[in-house]
């Protein structure tokens, strides 16, 4: 008999989109633990499952991930022996969760997946103004410009639209813009949904933690950061994801020069702010090491792990 685990509760959002504070609020409540973000749980194995191979490539692929990757390093995640994907995934649940109560994943992407193999799991959706991302997504880096910054809310929507037919426990959305103006009303109704009583501990992070209660101070931020044309480019760009008409679209396809120029653009400002943050020999050694595979190439990626993490908020 297979399994269950409607134990579990997988809260997913794009990128830059509150996942953290988020999460950080639901694990106040005394029946719901995490490990944090949870992405390396397919990250390393969803083109195999996507495809339906599971060979002992796609295996030792992913036991590689999870042993050098820096999130399931940061989070003290044992390594995992190869074995079939589906085993090595239940692997990861049986150290991480919990004997008792409700064990919550953050997921940026590869809902899909999660909605696949563990269908009767609880679903929150965490969404928000995908201008609003694609700025966030530019001041970390991933991104030169907000056309390309936008690409994570797009991978993101796009994932959770192709699990939704496959879910079969509690589904919910939240969305940022409200949870930060009414914190109370939105995650008492995320609670109930998923079927946990409301508890006044979500209302505030841990103390320990370096975010503060949710505010609404930081919606529609792109209003003063975005031209006109650069948000109308960024709706363009997000034409891919079903519009529910909660967030106004005004789309503006660019032209071919002007795509040639954003592009040239987003590959200079990366690249720029790789070196800025990681300096050039350490920058260039990366690139080198992985694109080659190079020996070293695990010394060099723990070094970037590290600079990383002292970013980290």
């Amino acid at each position: 008999m297979t399994p269950r685990h409607d134990d579990l509760i997988f809260l997913c959002g794009p990128l830059r989109s509150g996942t953290t504070l988020t999460r950080l609020l639901l694990q106040q409540h005394p029946q719901v633990s995490t490990r944090g973000e949870s992405d390396y749980y397919f990250d390393d194995c969803a083109d195999a499952l996507r495809r339906g191979s599971d060979t002992p490539e796609d295996r030792a692929r992913f036991a590689y991930g999870l042993r050098h990757a820096r999130i399931p390093q940061h989070q003290g995640v044992r390594p995992v022996e190869p074995a079939p994907l589906r085993e090595m995934i239940d692997a990861l649940l049986r150290q991480e969760r919990p004997a008792e109560g409700r064990f919550l994943l953050t997921l940026h992407r590869h809902a899909d997946l999660a909605a696949t193999l563990f269908p009767e799991a609880a679903f929150v959706r965490l969404r928000r103004d995908p201008r609003d991302v694609a700025i966030s997504a530019m001041k970390m880096g991933w991104a030169g410009n907000p056309y390309y910054g936008v690409d994570v809310w797009r991978r993101s929507e796009r994932d959770w639209h192709a699990a939704e037919p496959l879910m079969r426990g509690p589904k919910v959305e939240l969305g940022f813009e409200e949870m930060t103006a009414d914190p109370r009303v939105e995650l008492g109704r995320v609670l109930e949904a998923i079927g946990l009583p409301f508890d006044e501990a979500v209302l505030a992070p841990p103390a320990d933690s370096t975010y503060s209660a949710p505010t609404a101070g930081r919606n529609q931020a792109w209003r003063g950061a975005l031209s006109e044309r650069e948000a109308r480019e960024v709706d363009w760009r997000a034409r891919d994801v079903p519009d529910d008409g909660r967030y106004e679209r005004r789309p503006e396809a660019p032209s071919a020069v002007r795509r040639a120029a954003l592009l040239a653009e987003d590959k200079a400002r990366r690249q720029a702010f790789g070196i800025g943050r990681y300096g050039l020999p350490l920058y260039a050694a990366e690139k080198a090491t992985r694109w080659l595979n190079l020996p070293g190439r695990e010394a060099v990626r723990r070094r970037v792990h590290a600079v990383d993490t002292t970013h980290l908020k």
